[in-house]
Order: C-alpha cells, then structure tokens, then sequence
C-alpha cells in the first residue's frame, strides 16, 4: 500500500449503504405491518371459534344458553347471573 493511502470508507460508499438500508426498510417495514395485521385476524377468528365451542358445549350440558349482558357491566348487571349460578 502507499503512504498516502488511507483504510476506510469514502463518503459516496457510506452513502451507497445507507441507501440500500433505506431502501431495504421502506421494503420490510410494509410487510412486517401485513404479517402483524394477519396476525391479528388469525387471533380473533380463533377467539371466535372457541367462544362458539364454548357456546355449544355448554348448550349440551345445560340445554340452554348462556346468560348475557348487553350493554356496560357493573354490580347492578351482575347481580342476577349470580343468583342463577
């Protein structure tokens, strides 16, 4: 090697890799939010699934269905799901 010359990077080659990793992220980060958003859609259809289960088996052991609460829950709403336990 010469004297004169140095080890290192020059500026265009640290501008060329920020580039690409620029470029690379602007490619992943959309991808990631897809896979996570799936994610999301998996989950709850499977939350779906086994509230329905849920629903059937206790259909078949009681012959009837669940109590529900349609609206805010509180003491006053709980208070005859209580009662019929």
């Amino acid at each position: 090697m010469c004297k004169e010359c140095k080890g290192g990077f020059s500026l265009i080659e640290m501008l060329t890799v920020i580039a690409i990793m620029a470029i690379l992220a602007a490619v992943i980060f959309p991808v990631m939010g897809t896979a996570r958003k799936k994610a999301r859609q998996t989950e709850c259809i499977s939350n779906l699934y086994q509230i329905g289960v849920a629903m059937k088996l206790f259909f078949n052991d009681e012959a009837r269905y669940p109590e529900f609460i349609a609206g805010p829950v509180d003491e006053s709403n709980l208070q005859p799901l209580e009662e019929t336990t």
